[in-house]
């Protein structure tokens, strides 16, 4: 029996840290964002010491206050910072991970929203396979993704199809991007949970030399697209891409969720351009040619249930003409699916 990767709490404890970015819509209340920010925290101290536990307000000083105000009443001492502007998660996520590197020698930092709905005691598993991993390829390229069973059940019908579609198209173009290097992605350490791993979930965990990967493709996608919003829209998917693209390996554990979100924070600019800039940053990140790239979408498009739904269609018609023209086509081009199933 191996057990030699199932590390207590104690040995996870001197080795973790925890990146929980922080944004909360204009109407809930004082009372939520507490009870939220306990939940989240509550027996966190058990897995990180609080010196290395960083929240990050993106742009919401009044909600640091809040949370300095309710940590300082319960004794604890988390650290909270606040960015001077609105940054999206993404730049709520860098900021973490920069301060913790910076500021601190842990070996693996885990990020986590702050809606309750990343449970710490799931915390452990991704550790313990980030151990294994490091040990079985002797390499710190390495980040375990906390994969949800099933998307829609916490996100929606809709939201969770365009996860999985977008999540289709990158993984496909990443594996074409890695082939033309003769090289073949390494599926093992999440094989048991799929093909593709469930990377927009927001429950990851990186080594710090897989955090400054991620850092580093989180600022450069800021820089060189500005226009797509990828701190705000790719905080999910541009550091696995660059992970991937470094020669990485990616792993995925189970992981509980709430049957639905307690706060929505990705609503506002159009669902399908949202979705179709994170396909267009990637292509272009990837420099994938247009015929390639569309055929990587079109493969994907007849897999997912958004295309057989007519309240959806013109929708996902709209991400994919949008996503075309950003990347020198007509927008019209015919997309061809079966005729019979």
């Amino acid at each position: 029996m191996n057990l030699e990767h199932y590390l207590t709490f104690a040995e996870m404890r001197g080795k973790l840290g925890m990146v929980i970015p922080i944004w909360f819509p204009e109407d809930i209340s004082e009372t939520d964002i507490v009870r939220m920010i306990n939940l989240t925290l509550a027996d966190a101290e058990c897995l990180v010491e609080q010196s290395h536990q960083i929240l990050i307000c993106d742009g919401q000083q009044d909600v640091k206050q809040i949370i300095d105000d309710m940590l300082r009443a319960s004794g604890k001492s988390s650290v909270v910072l606040a960015t001077e502007q609105n940054r999206g998660k993404g730049g709520a996520v860098g900021y973490g991970i920069n301060y913790l590197l910076d500021n601190s020698e842990v070996d693996y930092i885990v990020t986590r929203d702050a809606d309750g709905d990343h449970f710490i005691n799931d915390v452990p598993h991704l550790v313990r396979l980030a151990s294994q991993m490091q040990a079985e390829l002797n390499d710190s390229k390495i980040a375990v993704v906390g994969g949800r069973l099933d998307v829609h059940r916490p996100m929606g019908f809709a939201r969770g199809e365009y996860e999985l579609l977008v999540n289709d198209v990158i993984w496909h173009a990443l594996q074409y991007t890695l082939a033309i290097e003769e090289k073949v992605i390494n599926m093992q350490y999440f094989a048991e949970h799929g093909l593709i791993p469930d990377f927009h979930s927001g429950f990851k965990l990186y080594t710090r030399d897989s955090a400054k990967i991620a850092l580093d493709g989180l600022i450069n996608a800021a820089q060189e697209k500005p226009e797509l919003d990828m701190l705000r829209h790719g905080a999910e998917t541009v550091p696995i891409v660059e992970i991937v693209v470094a020669g990485g390996t990616l792993g995925q554990v189970n992981r509980i969720t709430l049957e639905t979100q307690p706060v929505v924070t990705s609503e506002g600019l159009n669902r399908a351009i949202r979705y179709a800039n994170r396909l267009i940053w990637m292509f272009t990140r990837l420099s994938i040619p247009f015929t390639s790239a569309i055929q990587l979408l079109d493969n994907a498009i007849p897999r997912t249930l958004l295309y057989k739904d007519s309240h959806y269609i013109e929708e996902l018609m709209q991400m994919r003409k949008h996503l075309l023209v950003a990347l020198g086509g007509k927008g019209d081009e015919p997309l061809y699916v079966h005729s019979f199933s």
